[in-house]
This record gives C-alpha cells, structure tokens and sequence, in this order.
C-alpha cells in the first residue's frame, strides 16, 4: 500500500501536460515516463549516480553534488522527483539541474 505523500505525488504527476525533451534526474528507483497527464515527447533520459536498477539504465550517469561536464546538451523540461533529499550539496546540484535545461525550461521538483 502506497503512503499518503506517494499518493499525492501521484496525483500531482497526473496534472502535468509534458512536451519536447525530458531528462529525470534520478528516475532509476521510479521513472517518470508514463506517470504524467500527456506524454509528447521525443527524447527521454534518466540521470543517476548509478547506471542500471531493475532493468532500468540512466543514459547520463553523474552525482548532482559534483561538477557535471558540460557536454549534456540541455533538455526542455526535468524532473527530480523524491530525490532532493539525498543532496549533500543542494546548491551545487541545483545549479547542476538548471544548467541542463534550456533556457525558459521547466524543472519539476517533489521533496
């Protein structure tokens, strides 16, 4: 059975309308591909510390905590769904997220 806070996770994923390309930070453990409102998207990649998990491979694999090479070309929407809280440099990691979008890209964020 599924907590209050996954539930309402859940529901808030359900109202969101996603388009163009998408990266999941951290979406080895629940990918987010499949969860949303709409899906209309042409690129999707998981960014993770580790490479695979249960199937599932990340096509970036970095720690948000470190210096990320700049050689990822930005995405138009991210998502860091249940994973903020397992920053020990949340500023750096942050930062790292926002520098791979593309300008006016939209990052979604549940902690």
């Amino acid at each position: 059975m599924a907590s209050n806070a996954r539930n309402q996770i859940e529901s808030w994923l359900k109202t969101i309308d996603v388009k163009g390309s998408v990266i999941d930070f951290g979406g080895l453990f629940m990918p987010v591909k499949g969860r949303t409102k709409s899906w209309d998207v042409y690129e999707y990649s998981i960014l993770d510390c580790k490479e695979e998990r249960n199937g599932t491979r990340a096509q970036y694999v970095y720690d948000l905590n470190k210096m990320i090479p700049d050689k990822i070309k930005p995405f138009d929407v991210g998502f860091c769904i249940e994973v903020a809280d397992h920053f020990w440099n949340p500023v750096f990691a942050f930062w790292n997220m926002a520098n791979l979008l593309k300008v006016g890209g939209t990052l979604y964020v549940s902690a």
